[in-house]
C-alpha cells in the first residue's frame, strides 16, 4: 500500500497503525483536508458575501429618529443568526469600537475580528484619546495564501 498516489513511497515493513510515510505527507494530507472543509464555492467561481453596517447599538434613535424609515433599534440578535443562517460564503459586520463587547458574543465561534482603519485620521489640532479605527467582525469566505490582500468589493 502506498502513502499517496504522487508520493509512491511504500508503507510496508511499517507500523501497522501508520498512515502516512512521513511528516510531508501527513501535513500534506491536513491541508487537503482543510481545503475540503472550506465552506462556499470551489477557487475561482463567485460567492456570494454579506456586509451589514447596521447603526451601532444605542446609536439609532440618536441618528436616524427623524427619518420616515426609522423603526426603532437594531435587533442583532436576530441580524447576526440571519447572517448565519443565509447560506453565504462569509460575511461581515461593522460595529464601534464601544459596542464590539456586546455584539461579538452574539457571533459563532471561529469569527474574526478585523480592523477598519479609516483614511483621514485625526485632526493634529485635537488632544485626548481617538477613534480612528472600527471592528469589523469577519466569518468564513475563502482562505487565501499568506502575504496576499484580501480586498472585499462591493458589486
Amino acid at each position: 500500500m502506498t502513502c499517496f498516489a504522487w508520493c509512491g513511497a511504500s508503507l510496508e515493513g511499517m507500523a501497522a497503525t501508520a498512515r502516512f510515510c512521513g511528516r510531508k505527507c501527513r501535513q500534506s494530507a491536513f491541508r487537503v483536508r482543510q481545503r475540503r472543509e472550506l465552506v462556499g464555492t470551489a477557487p475561482g467561481e463567485p460567492g456570494r458575501f454579506a456586509y451589514a453596517d447596521p447603526p451601532y447599538p444605542g446609536w439609532a434613535h440618536k441618528l436616524y429618529r427623524d427619518e420616515d424609515s426609522y423603526a426603532g433599534e437594531v435587533d442583532h440578535v436576530a441580524l447576526v443568526q440571519q447572517l448565519v443562517a443565509g447560506g453565504y460564503t462569509g460575511w461581515a459586520l461593522s460595529t464601534s469600537s464601544k459596542t464590539l463587547r456586546e455584539v461579538l458574543p452574539l457571533c459563532p465561534a471561529g469569527v474574526r475580528v478585523a480592523a477598519w482603519v479609516k483614511p483621514i485620521g485625526v485632526s493634529t489640532r485635537t488632544y485626548g484619546m481617538h477613534s480612528a479605527w472600527e471592528p469589523v467582525i469577519v466569518a468564513g469566505g475563502r482562505r487565501r495564501r499568506p502575504g496576499r490582500r484580501v480586498v472585499l468589493a462591493r458589486v
